[in-house]
This record gives structure tokens, C-alpha cells and sequence, in this order.
């Protein structure tokens, strides 16, 4: 007897297929920062034209050497220079002629341990032991060197006939010196302690001076010149 044929298995039913999940959304890509302008590039600034060199001034054409003026015979140690200091046996008779009116003796000088010299124009210049110096230009001292240096040189009329004393007054009110000034006088007729009215040969020069350097370096002056030779 055959066999009953076996009933088939029922065919398994097929799992339901899974429901694929759906595919993550791709985020956005993120939208790329606007790449930065560039600053522009600075214009070079334009290189300054280089100033034109400077035509070099033409060289000025040497004036000629003036002829040397022929010198005096009494004078011939003129062109010795100012720095040339004269030896005793220098002053001759020719060269005595030519001192300056009232300045010391040479002899009398150099023994008290003094110069001279004499410049190319033939001013005489003396010079103490101590190393101060006056030059006699034209014969008259010249004290620029010595003078007061906040008093200035003050015009009056000399006294006629020579009267030192007042014209002290004259140019010490002249120059507004008084007791309580800088600085100040003893008396209206008195100058400034350690100081002296010079008489310019102006004859109405009132200079105030070193009080020693005036009376060590002799001199004629504006006195003289006004009142005669023989006023002092």
C-alpha cells in the first residue's frame, strides 16, 4: 500500500521585510564664509624727486694783496706783530717818538716787571706782571677791558677849569648812582668803591674803570684835551 504522500509543510510566511529607516537627512553643508577682501594693496607713495644738487657758487676771484703802505721811518718796528713783545735796547729814539702821550717809561715799566709790544698799525700795548693789557690806539688808552660791567659810560660837560670832583657828581648822577644803588657811592662826589670816572678824550665821556688799572696804566686823556696840557 503506498504511502500516504505527507502533506507539505506549510511554507513559512515570509517576515515582512523591515521597513528600511529612512536615510538621515544629510545636513546642510554649512554655506563657506565669504573669503575676506583683500585690503587693497597701499600705493607705494611716489618717491620724492631728489633735490637738484646746488650749482656750486663759483669760487669768489681772491682779491689782490693790497699793496703794504711803505712804513714810517720813525717807526720801524711796526709790522712786529701785537704778540711780539719788545726788548729794552728795542726803544730807540725813533721808536720813543712814537709813545703815547703820559703812558709809562719803558725803562721805569720793565723793571716793575712789565711788556710792551707794538702792532703793525703802531699801537702800543702794555701789559703788568699780572697779565693785564692796554692798548693805546691813537695815543689814548683804551680801558673797554676794565670798565664797571653794569655802569655804562654816561656824556657830561668837563668843568672848566678841571674840577675832578665835580664832574664825579655830574656823572655819578648821570648814571643814577646814589647810597642805596648797585652800586652804591659814599658821597655824590665819590665814584663807586674800587672804581674811577676816565675822562674820554671825547672831552664828554664819563667811562667808570678799574680804579688800579687806571692809575697804573698813565694815560692823557679828555682833561687834558679840554683844559689844556697841563690839567690833570
Amino acid at each position: 500500500t503506498p504511502k500516504p504522500k505527507e502533506t507539505p509543510k506549510p511554507k513559512e510566511t515570509p517576515k515582512p521585510k523591515e521597513t528600511p529607516k529612512p536615510k538621515e537627512t544629510p545636513k546642510p553643508k554649512e554655506t563657506p564664509k565669504p573669503k575676506e577682501t583683500p585690503k587693497p594693496k597701499e600705493t607705494p607713495r611716489p618717491k620724492e624727486t631728489p633735490k637738484p644738487k646746488e650749482t656750486p657758487k663759483p669760487k669768489e676771484t681772491p682779491k689782490p694783496k693790497e699793496t703794504p703802505k711803505p712804513k714810517k721811518t720813525q717807526q720801524p718796528t711796526q709790522g712786529t706783530g701785537k704778540d711780539k713783545k719788545l726788548e729794552l735796547s728795542d726803544f730807540t729814539k725813533e721808536i720813543m717818538k712814537t709813545k703815547p702821550k703820559n703812558s709809562p717809561v719803558p725803562e721805569k715799566w720793565y723793571k716793575k716787571g712789565g711788556t710792551i709790544s707794538i702792532d703793525e698799525n703802531g699801537t702800543w700795548t702794555y701789559t703788568n706782571k699780572k697779565g693785564q693789557s692796554v692798548s693805546y690806539p691813537d695815543s689814548y688808552p683804551d680801558f673797554s677791558m676794565y670798565t664797571h660791567p653794569t655802569v655804562k659810560p654816561v656824556e657830561i660837560e668837563f668843568t672848566k677849569p678841571t674840577n675832578r670832583p665835580t664832574d664825579y657828581k655830574k656823572a655819578n648822577a648821570k648814571a643814577g648812582l646814589s647810597k642805596d644803588s648797585d652800586p652804591p657811592i659814599a658821597a655824590s662826589n665819590k665814584p663807586p668803591k674800587g672804581y674811577t670816572w676816565h675822562h674820554h678824550q671825547d672831552g664828554k665821556t664819563m667811562i667808570l674803570v678799574d680804579e688800579k688799572v687806571h692809575a697804573e696804566f698813565t694815560h692823557s686823556g679828555g682833561i687834558s684835551n679840554v683844559n689844556g696840557k697841563g690839567s690833570k
